[in-house]
């Protein structure tokens, strides 16, 4: 029986932690049965599309998530994205169910929250430290204005 877990962790709650020690042992989730399918550095939020609006900011899910599942070969896959967290219709997330359901029979879902005022001062002082402007969508979440 195939199992896939998603980890959902929202910025600021220690994923990026969890994705680089994830990555930096293969073997010994290997030697557990475990395959940890990533995307650069470990973090597959690059299968979440952000775009921008006069309405504000919207999040799909892209072909990258299907072509990882896809690729993926081990009986117990993991995968950890923290942009999962902004897919919130139930349409979006039909959408994961139904292409989890191809590939695998189990899916474990795994959230990661944090107290809300240690997240926003957390992100408060990652704005501060100043993020790379135009870069990164979580830079527009961090308040930093994407070039025109």
């Amino acid at each position: 029986m195939r199992t896939f877990h998603l980890h959902i962790g929202f910025h600021k709650t220690g994923s990026s932690s969890l994705q680089q020690a994830l990555n930096r042992h293969p073997a010994e989730l290997l030697a557990q049965g475990f395959e940890f399918t990533l995307g650069k550095k470990g973090n597959s939020s690059g299968a979440i599309d952000a775009s921008i609006s006069g309405s504000g900011m919207s999040f799909r899910l892209n072909d990258r998530f299907a072509k990882m599942l896809a690729a993926s070969r081990g009986d117990r896959v993991i995968v950890s994205a923290e942009h999962f967290s902004y897919l919130h219709t139930v349409d979006a997330v039909e959408q994961v169910r139904a292409i989890c359901g191809r590939y695998f029979d189990e899916a474990r879902v795994i959230v990661y929250l944090r107290r809300q005022y240690r997240y926003a001062i957390s992100f408060r002082q990652q704005a501060a430290r100043g993020c790379e402007s135009g870069k990164k969508s979580s830079s527009r979440l961090l308040g930093v204005p994407f070039p025109s």
